[in-house]
């Protein structure tokens, strides 16, 4: 009998090993996952009644004198949990009842297969009876932080600092509050409390790395590189380290150093990430040749993903191969009929082919623009001005008047906001001023036209005027 159940158990569990690398979907997983569940539940109902049976084996024999244990482990029943984390000298020792120390083990299993609400349910459970229970605290604060209730998981860090004197523990509290203070853009209190777990934790290298990214994130990218190449001379294999030190390099406009780092990043893991970023390596530094080829090679990676697919385009068209770059838009549009920056991309090569009108009539037709959405015209003002702005002064005034020349209102709107950019680009703000105005008569509804009327009054020095704006804004 027993023999038949284990057999069950394990051919289970190989065939859910299995199926879990090949799940297409979530439902599959999530079936996968009941599966094992239920699997494990049992494994745990067995070691429960198993552990009762031997406690009343181990009665027994004490009650009849006889001494059959012919073996030196310990008993599982007087276990005293150590909570601990990984090399952590042991600060307090726990002793738990075996129930307690199973909602424990339930909670942890949980959080481990992201089940958050039900590991929740058995880690407070434990918490509320042993208050001092240091880890299974942390795993709460964690449990919290998951669920994005930070909030809770700063009260529950709380207590962890006032049972606690473990630095191991210490050290992954500050880190779990550095993370919520940097989700929170709370920068300061971030940065201190990463420094504090790396100080009570030095060869623990999470903050270290979580720091780099705070310095990363406020632009402060020389603090950023220092840190990221003491990590990288302790793990070379890491390709987020190595990433990164590409995009700081890049962010300062090293593009030797950049490429340097993106093609060891290549050299580790052939991520789409990685790939996708070495082809903006080349084609900020204008190499469209170059960045066609390492976004052409992205897509062997990730077939679907339309943003490489216009990148690829966009590229293929500047290096010189204009007929295989229009067909490359033009199958995106095909199956896209909505993508604004594909439309865009495609209008803006109708220009380069002296067909305006085709242009303008891809611009109404294919781009539907909601009123109401007033995010839709900033979005495509944004995309105007990255396709030609800075690139063909006569162009970008071409592509304005091609607007202006549109019956549709919002169009032509568009192309005074536009013109508008142009003109403070060139510091001209009266005259950016006048679209902004005009803009606003063509009644388009974009939400940061009174910052940019007021810079224009600031740029002119009619500070009051500028501040009547702000205040709008």
């Amino acid at each position: 009998m027993f023999y038949d159940l284990f057999s069950f158990m394990h051919k289970t569990l190989e065939e859910i090993e299995q199926e879990f690398d090949v799940a297409h979907n979530m439902d599959q997983e999530l079936a996968l996952l009941e599966k094992y569940l239920s699997i494990k539940e049992m494994n745990e109902e067995i070691e429960y009644e198993l552990r009762q049976l031997n406690q009343k084996i181990k009665k027994f024999e004490k009650e009849h004198g006889l001494d059959l244990d012919i073996s030196n482990e310990e008993n599982p029943e007087n276990t005293k949990i150590n909570p601990q984390v990984e090399n952590a000298e042991p600060e307090v020792v726990i002793e738990i009842d075996e129930d307690d120390f199973m909602n424990f083990q339930k909670g942890i299993g949980f959080f481990d297969l992201w089940m958050y609400d039900q590991a929740t349910f058995y880690l407070e459970k434990v918490i509320e009876k042993y208050p001092d229970f240091s880890l299974a605290r942390l795993y709460s604060a964690m449990t919290y932080y998951k669920k994005r209730d930070y909030q809770q998981t700063k009260a529950e860090v709380a207590v962890l600092f006032k049972f606690s004197d473990d630095p191991d523990l210490l050290s992954l509290g500050h880190n779990l509050l550095g993370m919520i203070y940097g989700n929170e853009k709370n920068d300061e209190q971030a940065i201190t409390h990463f420094q504090q777990a790396i100080v009570l934790k030095e060869k623990w290298n999470e903050p270290k790395f979580n720091l780099a990214m705070v310095y990363f994130r406020i632009q402060e990218y020389q603090r950023a590189i220092i840190i990221l190449n003491d990590l990288y001379q302790q793990n070379p294999l890491d390709w987020e380290v190595t990433f990164y030190l590409g995009k700081s390099f890049q962010k300062l406009n090293e593009d030797y150093q950049a490429q340097h780092w993106f093609n060891k990043t290549y050299s580790i893991t052939k991520h789409p990430l990685v790939i996708k970023q070495i082809a903006k390596n080349f084609e900020d530094k204008g190499d469209y040749r170059q960045a066609a080829f390492w976004y052409e090679k992205g897509l062997k990676h990730d077939s679907h993903n339309v943003q490489i697919q216009i990148k690829l385009g966009k590229c293929t068209w500047l290096a010189g191969n204009k007929e295989r770059g229009i067909a490359i838009i033009k199958e995106i549009i095909s199956k896209n009929k909505g993508n604004i920056e594909a439309n865009f991309l495609y209008a803006i090569m109708l220009l380069d082919q002296n067909s305006p009108k085709q242009a303008i009539e891809q611009i109404e037709k294919q781009i539907k623009m909601d009123s109401s959405d007033p995010s839709q015209t900033y979005l495509l003002a944004v995309l105007a001005r990255l396709y030609y702005l800075n690139r063909d002064p006569d162009r970008s005034e071409q592509f304005c008047s091609l607007l202006m020349s549109s019956k549709e209102s919002w169009v032509r709107g568009l192309a005074h906001i536009l013109k508008g950019f142009i003109l403070l680009d060139e510091n001209q703000p009266k005259q950016a001023l006048e679209h902004f105005k005009n803009a606003e008569f063509e009644g388009v509804k974009f939400p940061h036209l009174p910052f940019y009327k007021g810079y224009s009054h600031y740029l002119m020095g009619n500070i009051e005027l500028a501040k009547v704006e702000w205040e709008i804004y």
